[in-house]
């Protein structure tokens, strides 16, 4: 039922109902395992293609001859499928979808029944132990490569005068809250802890570097540390925040108040007593 080709054959081929004359076009870099892709999935009726799957299961397979209708090369093969849909006027008269041979679903939104069929199978989708062995060496291989300039030119080109999504208040508050949660878990402050152990710091005048013993001091750098000074608009609103407030503790952790809202167990002024333990802090802290 299926023309003998070669694997690497590239083709457009035809799938032509002998009743009425109906045909669905398709091209491909493969047009043999392109055809036994469309005989097995239309024998599941399982087909991406309604309009082709509905005429297959009324008139039956026995009605259905696979045709190459020429033989092409990578270059030519979507202009030569997209006009042999024009001549054989496939979408309005046929079996195609669109004319579009790149992009078929352009303009046309999937059902809701397409859109939840395709939730189910990415839930238990998983790439084969080969599959991700080919991902490793691909991405190791372009690794350190740069693009050229023509494919620099290109994306920029392409994410002209387009927007990004704007972030939603409830998205914000979602990753303030992760932030928060990873910071102050005791494992994330033992690993910062840990980074930090058995460095010395050192600076160029702008930018500080943290190194351990026997690694490379940069030239240019030496012992020391240079405080940033924050940006003005920090500043500004450092002075609002602060306006009118004062200093109190409540004999572990100072906060600023203004007069009107100081709690009942703070008292005025700072406190430098060393925490007893991290445990009563952090619980002392829960508390305000």
């Amino acid at each position: 039922m299926i023309p003998k080709v070669a694997p690497d054959t590239i083709a457009v081929y035809g799938i032509r109902n002998t009743q009425n004359q109906k045909s669905y076009i398709g091209g491909s870099l493969s047009v043999g395992v392109r055809l036994r892709y469309h005989l097995r999935h239309l024998r599941e009726n399982t087909h991406f293609n309604p309009k082709l799957q509905n005429a297959w299961n009324k008139y039956g397979e026995s009605c259905f001859v696979f045709e190459i209708l020429e033989v092409s090369d990578r270059d030519r093969i979507r202009t030569l499928e997209s006009d042999y849909i024009q001549k054989f006027d496939s979408v309005d008269s046929g079996y195609n979808i669109s004319y579009d041979t790149i992009a078929p679903m352009t303009g046309r939104k999937q059902t809701e029944h397409s859109i939840q069929c395709s939730r189910e199978f990415m839930k238990t989708f998983r790439h084969s132990p080969e599959s991700i062995a080919l991902i490793i060496e691909s991405n190791r291989r372009r690794k350190g490569e740069k693009r050229s300039d023509a494919v620099k030119g290109k994306m920029s080109r392409d994410r002209l005068g387009k927007k990004h999504k704007p972030i939603s208040e409830e998205a914000r508050e979602n990753v303030r809250q992760a932030q928060k949660k990873l910071a102050s878990t005791p494992e994330r402050r033992k690993h910062l802890g840990t980074l930090r152990q058995g460095r010395k710091w050192y600076t160029n005048g702008i930018a500080n570097l943290g190194l351990r013993d026997g690694e490379d001091i940069p030239e240019g750098y030496f012992p020391g540390v240079t405080k940033k000074s924050p940006p003005e608009k920090t500043k500004e609103f450092l002075r609002i925040m602060c306006c009118g407030k004062k200093f109190y503790n409540n004999g572990i952790v100072n906060k600023r108040f203004s007069d009107e809202e100081v709690p009942e167990s703070f008292v005025p002024g700072k406190i430098w007593k060393a925490r007893i333990n991290q445990q009563s802090y952090d619980a002392q802290r829960a508390r305000f």
